[in-house]
Order: structure tokens, then sequence, then C-alpha cells
């Protein structure tokens, strides 16, 4: 009898999100950071920038991970951007802060498909039919 244990890979703050971090004020700072669990790429000067993180040893449940939304000018985070998070208490919950759709993009299926694991680490799906699913499954 084989057994398999799932295992969640930790990845740190990628080059825009410490940089959002290192040039906002924001309701965590980088250091706080455990884990990145989904995200959906943004362009400087175009379609926003969307994390879920885990926050590291918070006593409060309701604030163990976040959804930030955060975007920047064409120069770069350190001249004009900006953004927000909310608190969750898991990571689906944090997916649910996100707009369903948000210039064309499907944000919230997005996120909410890397997390269930049917969507690889970043990837942004932008083709589809109806309802929440971009592809027509639902």
């Amino acid at each position: 009898m084989t057994t398999t244990t799932t295992t969640k890979r930790i990845r740190p703050p990628d080059y825009d999100l410490q940089s959002y971090l290192q040039n906002n004020n924001d309701i965590f700072t980088v250091d706080e950071i455990e884990t990145v669990r989904a995200e959906i790429t943004g362009h400087h000067d175009g379609d926003a920038w969307f994390w879920i993180i885990k926050l590291k040893g918070r006593a409060n449940k309701e604030e163990r991970f976040v959804l930030t939304r955060a975007w920047c000018d064409y120069s770069g985070w350190d001249c004009q951007s900006g953004g927000k998070s909310v608190y969750a208490a898991t990571a689906r919950k944090a997916a649910m802060h996100a707009p369903e759709e948000e210039d064309g993009r499907h944000v919230q299926w997005n996120l909410r498909e890397q997390l269930r694991g049917k969507q690889p680490f970043g990837l942004e799906t932008r083709q589809g039919g109806g309802g929440s699913d971009p592809w027509g499954r639902e």
C-alpha cells in the first residue's frame, strides 16, 4: 500500500510583491509573509496584480491570510503605485474578496483554481464562455 502526502510549496514574495510593500503602506510587511499561495500577474500601467498570502504567526485566526490587489504606473513601483489588502481566515475566503471579473479577467476563478491545485501557480486563463468558469465547465 502506497500513501502519498501533499505538501504545500513555500513561495517567497516575488519582485513585484516586495517592491509594492517597500513603496506602499499596507496592513502587513514583507517580513510577515510565510508563503504566497496564489498569484495573478499584473502589468505596469495596466492590469492589477493579485496575491493570496499566508502570514506568519497570527494569533487572530481571522487574520491568517490576506488578499492583496496592487497596481503601478509604467515606471514601476517606486513612482506611482498603490494597493490594498483584506484579511481572511483561510486562503479560499481570501479569494472570495477578489472581484469576480476585472477588465475582462476572471480574477476570483483563477485564484480559486490555483488554490485547488487545478491550475499552475501564477497562471491566468483569459479565454472562456460564461458563468464563473471561463472554460464553461461549471
